[in-house]
């Protein structure tokens, strides 16, 4: 970046620049003079051009000194306000990266948070899941206990009763052959006793 004179080194940057000229014309000059003799008139078309050159050094550095000034006040405040503006949007981006980073960690631990409860809801499932198998298997159980008991018991009544009527049966084959009464009793009691005995 160019940096803005201030005035004064305008003006002295002008005087330096005439006394240079001047100097360099009195030098020419006295060259001039000792090789050609006729050194007064080249002198003074010197010096009238150097006068020439000074005031009009001096009349553009007095009038274009403040347009100039104003002009690189004016380049310096738009590159201090676009420096200006790149910080504030360097900073914005940082902040909004900043923030974006701390919304993607959030979402991270919530994805595994909710990983987690589906994990703990799995499992509470597979329990019960596991636990009304049980106690469907427990009930099914129990029912076939009682129906087996059911049956066993129909079967039972149905084995007394054949093993009755065999009795029965017997006993009148036996009164037919000559059983006493006494036998035909003793033989019904047998009977009954050994179908009492039976599971």
């Amino acid at each position: 970046m160019r940096r803005n004179l201030p005035s004064k080194g305008w003006m002295w940057l002008g005087g330096v620049v005439t006394v240079g000229l001047l100097l360099c014309g009195a030098h020419l000059a006295g060259a001039a003079e000792g090789a050609h003799g006729d050194g007064g008139a080249l002198l003074k078309d010197f010096l009238y051009r150097c006068l020439n050159f000074a005031l009009l050094a001096g009349l553009l550095g007095y009038f274009l000194r403040k347009p100039l000034g104003d002009a690189l006040a004016a380049r310096r405040q738009a590159v201090a306000t676009t420096l200006e503006e790149s910080r504030q949007a360097r900073e914005e981006a940082e902040a909004r990266a900043e923030r974006l980073a701390r919304q993607l960690e959030a979402s991270g631990l919530e994805i595994e948070a909710l990983r987690r409860q589906m994990e703990e809801e799995t499992v509470k499932e597979r329990a019960q899941l596991l636990e009304q198998a049980r106690q469907t298997a427990a009930a099914i159980r129990e029912e076939a206990l009682r129906h087996a008991t059911r049956q066993i018991e129909r079967a039972r009544r149905r084995l007394q009763a054949e093993a009755a009527a065999l009795a029965i049966q017997l006993a009148e084959r036996q009164l037919a052959d000559g059983l006493t009464a006494d036998d035909q009793r003793r033989l019904v009691d047998d009977t009954l006793r050994q179908l009492g005995e039976q599971p």
